[in-house]
């Protein structure tokens, strides 16, 4: 099999076209171009054509996923959900994803947080916040940050008036120090239970 023609430049997709002998096309990248060596007259085995497919499809799923991440905040199976959608081969889209990951393109607890802020941005309450995660498809374990988001928004909202307060989540630091010296309380979070932490009348009060 040979090629028959290899474009100079690509589309507005970015994609150089493939034109074989038989008739058929390829919309390839710029770099599986360069990692096959391919030029114009060039003859490929089966074989290679296949591997060629391959790595096309691979590197389709990639360039979407990267376009899909620029246009909005996803979650890891919301994306590749959509790749899916838009035509890509499910193992391609779940490798795209991983891929994602790895470069911290795709974080679902970010997303969970970036969600949660905008919901608190626009006066949502905890079941719109809730639906609004839910259509992000962002996992249970994810989305356990919500719950003490919008419980420390909606108490500094209730006593914005009464008392200041700092909020901090934690990330990399750790809090065994604090779960040592502390007060152990068996119960849900809930806007109540932090403006008791906050008030400085109460036993529980940080400060």
């Amino acid at each position: 099999m040979r090629i028959d023609s290899l474009k100079n430049s690509p589309d507005r997709a970015g994609r150089y076209w493939v034109t074989f002998d038989d008739g058929t096309k390829l919309g390839l990248y710029r770099q599986t171009v360069e990692d096959f060596g391919l030029y114009t007259g060039m003859e490929i085995t089966e074989g290679e054509k296949e591997k060629l497919l391959t790595a096309a499809g691979q590197m389709s799923a990639k360039m979407r996923a990267v376009r899909i991440v620029s246009a909005s905040s996803v979650s890891r199976r919301d994306l590749e959900e959509r790749l899916v959608r838009k035509g890509e081969d499910p193992a391609q889209a779940k490798e795209a994803v991983r891929w994602m990951e790895d470069l911290h393109l795709v974080n679902d607890r970010n997303t969970a947080e970036q969600v949660v802020h905008s919901c608190i941005s626009k006066g949502y309450g905890l079941q719109r916040a809730k639906q609004a995660l839910y259509e992000k498809r962002i996992p249970c374990c994810a989305a356990f940050s919500l719950q003490v988001l919008m419980s420390l928004w909606s108490a500094y909202h209730k006593r914005s008036s009464e008392m200041g307060m700092m909020d901090t989540l934690r990330k990399a630091t750790t809090l065994d120090g604090i779960k040592q010296s502390g007060t152990v309380v068996n119960a849900d979070i809930t806007p109540e239970l932090i403006g008791t932490v906050f008030y400085d009348g109460s036993p529980l009060h940080d400060g």
